[in-house]
């Protein structure tokens, strides 16, 4: 789904709902305390219905190979880096580049499974890595096996 329907999704209040952190990831469970607007505290959902957290969250997603830098992702917030730093924990739950990093490597486990003719050097241009082996060492520590293990076995 488009991150411009999600962002509306998120703001319809009768859509309202358990939403997982990230697209991967299982739903939280009913009944967790909600926020004013009926979001869930540290979840990507709660981070959507903030326009300046959903903001960066637009341009990273949009714009995955980018090299980004917390400076940028906090421009385009239109805050300062220690409040959006602050803001982003308290919405999404983890830091602006854990997600980052957890957004890239869920885009690559995706391409080397659905596109096995890229190349790894080409699937970590794809989702911001100028280097294959800092890439395949982000894999490996993100989702537990090399990034060419991983396009065997799935």
């Amino acid at each position: 789904m488009p991150l411009g329907r999600v962002r509306q999704r998120a703001t319809n209040p009768a859509d309202r709902r358990a939403e997982p952190r990230h697209p991967a990831e299982p739903a939280q469970p009913a009944g967790i305390q909600r926020g004013v607007h009926g979001e869930i505290p540290g979840s990507w959902r709660a981070a959507l219905a903030d326009d300046r957290i959903a903001r960066a969250l637009d341009a990273a997603y949009a714009e995955s190979h980018r090299p980004w830098t917390l400076h940028a992702l906090a421009r385009v917030a239109g805050m300062g880096r220690t409040a959006f730093t602050a803001r982003f924990r308290e919405l999404v739950g983890e830091s602006p580049f854990a997600h980052l990093t957890r957004w890239r490597m869920d885009l690559a486990a995706t391409m080397l499974r659905d596109e096995p003719g890229r190349t790894l050097a080409e699937v970590a241009a794809a989702v911001g890595y100028s280097d294959e082996f800092a890439f395949g060492a982000a894999f490996r520590r993100e989702v537990g096996t090399p990034p060419g293990t991983y396009r065997t076995l799935n």
